[in-house]
């Protein structure tokens, strides 16, 4: 609705600003006590009038950020890291139309992340398709990060191998300890094995569909359960069940009807979040002594003991859920040995 007028008004001993507004309605919006004085009322007035000043000199681009999101199709926790990127970016732009966004602007707001090459990499890119939608919708004529290249993030260095290995799992609480080894068997990402339902495990197979690839490739992986897994599975619910037990005996309390439950449970049977895993894996690597290495090195060596194992390409692509051998070929190259025994003789010299 339209502001057609307004004034302040005193009242039960405070200010008030009364908007009128079209339609014969009216809005009254709290300002300072009367016993503050007049200086506290004026200061209050200019605060609202920089405010609207402000709403006035503000550009399109944060509408369209909120309007490009509705678009997307994302799970919980990347649209959380996206809703978290984008609302830094319409602080940043709000000024702008997005027709008036150059590259020098861009560059200005990467920057700050200049230390921080792989989130600035990630910013960049949101940022770049987000103006290509704009692009596509007619508000702007040029994604202005087209022209913008930036060098890629230096390589981790951490890689898992079987000494490693036991010295993280060693270290681990026991259920954690048996986290790490349903991710080494069945191959998955930590997401998966943090979201595993009882539903989702059969008497003769645990069905997975990765997170990552579930909006690509969307296939569905079938582990056939190994006894290592099925060891694993029993150890689990165990330490989940007693886990359970013990708070509804400090709450008094029996649940009845569990329903479809995870097989790692936090507080109140909910799941543990990425941060609950990446703890206890750091504590357990620094009391290793371990650098640079992450849970997610797990999967990669899993896949590289496949190949030691004698299983084919076309094998561990599929326990990968890869589409091709491509993204397989470069987990395994992370494991497989750089050293040349090719001997050659001396070139042939001419008499």
């Amino acid at each position: 609705m339209k502001i057609i007028g307004f004034h302040v008004v005193q009242k039960h001993g405070r200010y008030y600003l009364r908007r009128f507004l079209s339609g014969g309605k009216e809005r009254w919006e709290p300002l300072t006590r009367v016993d503050a004085g007049e200086p506290a009322l004026l200061r209050a007035l200019a605060a609202i009038r920089a405010a609207a000043d402000q709403r006035a000199r503000e550009g399109n681009v944060p509408t369209l950020l909120a309007e490009y999101r509705s678009t997307l199709t994302l799970t919980p926790a990347v649209d959380k890291e996206y809703a978290r990127i984008y609302s830094a970016l319409a602080r940043r732009l709000a000024e702008f139309d997005a027709d008036q966004v150059a590259p020098k602007v861009i560059l200005e707001i990467l920057k700050p992340l200049a230390t921080k090459a792989t989130m600035r990499r990630a910013v960049k890119a949101r940022l770049s398709q987000f103006f290509g939608w704009c692009v596509i919708t007619g508000h702007c004529a040029v994604n202005p990060c087209r022209e913008i290249r930036l060098p890629e993030p230096p390589k981790r260095r951490g890689r898992l191998n079987a000494g490693a290995f036991w010295q993280i799992h060693d270290r681990l609480p026991e259920k954690w300890q048996c986290f790490m080894a349903l991710m080494y068997l069945t191959r998955q990402r930590s997401t998966e094995i943090r979201l595993l339902r009882e539903s989702a495990i059969g008497p003769e197979r645990v069905s997975f569909v990765p997170s990552k690839t579930r909006s690509s490739s969307g296939e569905v992986v079938e582990v056939v359960l190994t006894p290592e897994i099925r060891d694993e599975l029993t150890r689990a619910r165990s330490i989940r069940d007693e886990e359970r037990r013990r708070r509804e005996r400090r709450a008094k309390v029996v649940a009845i009807d569990r329903g479809d439950e995870l097989l790692f449970t936090a507080r109140r049977g909910r799941p543990y979040t990425r941060w609950g895993l990446r703890c206890a894996w750091d504590d357990a690597r620094r009391a290793s002594g371990l650098e640079g290495v992450t849970s997610k090195d797990v999967r990669p060596f899993s896949l590289a003991e496949m190949e030691r194992a004698g299983y084919s390409l076309d094998e561990i692509r599929k326990a990968a859920a890869h589409s091709t051998t491509t993204m397989t070929e470069h987990y395994l190259n992370q494991h497989r040995e750089r050293v040349s025994a090719a001997r050659l003789q001396m070139p042939e010299r001419k008499k």
